[in-house]
């Protein structure tokens, strides 16, 4: 009687280089950092080619990763594939998923922060004739007035503003997915005076019941 050998397949299924972006943002990021900070690796992970994607990460060689990066010309863009890129290999090394991180032979793209410049007086003049045939003009000349960020001011409620005291209270923010979010660190929660070309905006807007200024 002829006796047939049955080999058993002993090859592993590897995990590709999005599985494991996928299974890193559940392990490690969803529900424990900012909706925006979650928004802004998605934003990032278009970056990378699908056939990167699409490949076993133990497979994923040094030049792939060099080449990926020097195609990108945008500094700042540039550096945040790093980043999320090297968070990645990190812990698929800690996972024992490879045993060479090669994002460890990589250096940290360098970047520019560009210094913000002031509006002179003129300048600040021609803005806001600019606002007041704006729709959102309100919005804009508000947060030259009081220094806020575009979410801090998309942020504000009415229990935010206490015309009795002149107060305006920041601690929360409006994130791209149009939700309220917290701001962006502990510093920003703050109590600020509403100046004088303020007060009139404000009254004029007529919100009430913890609704949004804008």
């Amino acid at each position: 009687k002829e006796k047939l050998e049955i080999k058993k397949n002993t090859k592993t299924t590897g995990i590709t280089f999005f599985e494991w972006y996928e299974k890193w943002l559940n392990l490690y990021k969803i529900g424990k950092v900012k909706e925006a900070t979650l928004a802004d690796y998605k934003s990032v992970i278009k970056n990378i080619p699908k056939n990167l994607l699409d490949k076993d990460i133990k497979s994923i060689k040094l030049e792939d990763i060099i080449i990926l990066l020097n195609s990108i010309s945008a500094e700042r863009q540039k550096q945040k594939v790093y980043e999320l890129l090297k968070a990645i290999f990190d812990k698929a090394e800690n996972h024992k998923i490879i045993k060479d991180n090669i994002m460890k032979l990589i250096d940290k793209p360098k970047h520019k922060k560009s210094k913000g410049i002031a509006l002179n007086l003129e300048q600040q003049k021609l803005f806001i004739e600019k606002c007041d045939t704006n729709r959102f003009g309100d919005l804009y000349k508000l947060i030259l007035f009081q220094g806020l960020r575009i979410g801090e001011a998309l942020g504000l409620t009415s229990d935010n503003i206490n015309l009795n005291n002149l107060t305006i209270t920041i601690n929360k923010t409006i994130n791209q997915e149009n939700k309220f979010d917290t701001t962006k660190n502990e510093q920003s929660n703050r109590c600020i005076p509403i100046f004088k070309p303020s007060i009139n905006i404000i009254k004029n807007l007529k919100v009430d019941n913890n609704t949004r200024l804008f």
